[in-house]
């Protein structure tokens, strides 16, 4: 059983999971599925938080450059 996170846009992601169905108990089909599910959920968290200092850099780098701008143009 895995999961890995395919692909990533700022407003969708793709999850692909790997569950075994070779139990032909539904429930534990179904556990399978949601242990997979949980751990794409996992990965997921992850790479927002891994991400979060660069985009917060980022936003400050814009706000810098936008008030940078407006001070050397408006004054």
């Amino acid at each position: 059983m895995s999961s890995s996170i395919v692909s990533r846009t700022d407003h969708s992601f793709t999850l692909q999971i790997e569950a075994s169905v070779s139990h032909e108990n539904m429930l534990v089909i179904e556990d399978n599925l949601q242990q997979a599910l949980n751990e794409g959920s996992r990965l997921l968290k992850e790479l927002d938080a891994a991400e979060l200092p660069r985009k917060t850099t980022a936003l400050i780098e814009k706000r810098h450059r936008a008030v940078t701008y407006l001070k050397n143009n408006l004054s």
